[in-house]
């Protein structure tokens, strides 16, 4: 986020004219973010339906075919098709099923919030399409609105009720709607006689700050380890987590769990 809005000022500056050749690189350079992005999204919402608290990693044995088969699904993907695959999670029943079971929520995103962010990123696609391939035809949009578009896109992950003029939340990174996954490093714990796990842990949000939050689990997490999480909408708070969505950071390849550098 912190690059987008810098390639944002760079553009307001009036550099675009000047160093057109830069504008587009850097608007290339927001279409393969967002691709990378989208691929990871798409294939940690396809998990969602195997997610076990008793499973130290968070999923079950099932989620290891799945991924297979959703990273072969998507290998060749270009961006276009991503958008696609992504949007089109929202009617795959077992995924709406399990964001109400283990997110408190009637889907991915809240109904309404999805527009503005869809139309940002076809907008880029077009574009990126024109500058890699100058005979198609490429988006009406000037760059300082595309780049404006991305940041929604990025916004809309981290707050989705934002873009839809709902209040922000609070604190940065703590909104119990979030689409794209904290990345959560845990550094203590405490497991009291009835198994239940209490923990304190720092949550890694876009702005690189860290926001402490008190998190209660049955899984059997690992303090070595870091975890992509969501909390519960309905029984969750910014600063108190119970039984949230954890899924292990090394159940996704290295070249999916790297975009978190990127949000």
């Amino acid at each position: 986020m912190k690059r987008a809005q810098a390639f944002r000022e760079y553009i307001e500056h009036g550099h675009a004219q000047q160093e057109r050749s830069k504008i587009n690189d850097g608007i290339v350079a927001c279409a393969k973010t967002a691709e990378k992005i989208l691929r990871f999204l798409y294939q940690f919402y396809l998990i969602l339906p195997y997610c076990d608290t008793g499973e130290k990693s968070g999923v079950n044995s099932n989620a290891n075919s799945v991924l297979e088969q959703a990273r072969a699904n998507t290998a060749r993907s270009g961006f276009g098709e991503l958008i696609g695959r992504f949007r089109g999670l929202e009617k795959h029943q077992d995924i709406i099923q399990a964001t109400e079971k283990f997110l408190g929520r009637n889907g991915i995103w809240p109904k309404g919030s999805e527009g503005e962010p869809f139309v940002a990123l076809d907008e880029l696609n077009k574009q990126r399409i024109h500058l890699v391939h100058p005979d198609q035809p490429g988006s009406n949009w000037e760059p300082i609105q595309l780049i404006e578009g991305f940041q929604l896109f990025l916004d809309w992950l981290l707050e989705p009720t934002s873009v839809i003029g709902a209040a922000r939340c609070a604190e940065s990174g703590s909104c119990a709607l979030r689409i794209y996954p904290a990345i959560v490093a845990l550094n203590l714990q405490i497991t009291t006689r009835s198994g239940i796990t209490s923990l304190r842990y720092k949550l890694r949000d876009t702005h690189n700050d860290r926001l402490d939050v008190t998190l209660y689990t049955m899984q059997p997490v690992s303090i070595e380890s870091c975890y992509y999480g969501l909390p519960h909408a309905r029984t969750d708070s910014h600063n108190f987590w119970h039984n949230p969505v954890l899924i292990q950071t090394d159940v996704l390849t290295a070249e999916d769990n790297d975009v978190h550098a990127e949000v």
